[in-house]
């Protein structure tokens, strides 16, 4: 085999390709880096709260959206924990990622 596998399903498979980009070149490793930031982005989705005002400043960690068919309706969505993430379905954790992503250089 040339490379990362195409597919990585278990966290074995991640551990696998993860030795292999260590031993591998840069594009490798940054390609192993987008697998594992993946899946630490998996962990968190936006969900609605509350339509806002345009001029509504959202707090820290809150993004507010307008919608696509009509600029004038603002909706002001926060971040919650996906407890059906691929991270956690792997019974991974955001630090043991976190530890990887540094192992390869990543930040």
């Amino acid at each position: 085999m040339k490379g990362l596998p195409k597919y990585l399903n278990t966290a074995q498979d991640f551990n696998n390709a993860h030795a292999l980009a260590l031993s591998g070149d840069d594009s490798m490793r940054q390609a192993m880096i987008a697998h594992w930031q993946a899946l630490l982005n998996s962990d968190q989705v936006w969900v609605f709260q509350k339509a806002v005002g345009k001029d509504f400043a959202p707090g820290e960690g809150e993004k507010v959206m307008s919608d696509e068919k009509d600029e004038a309706v603002h909706s002001l969505f926060r971040p919650v924990d996906n407890p059906e993430s691929r991270m956690r379905q792997l019974g991974l954790s955001a630090e043991t990622i976190k530890v990887r992503i540094a192992e390869l250089g990543g930040e």
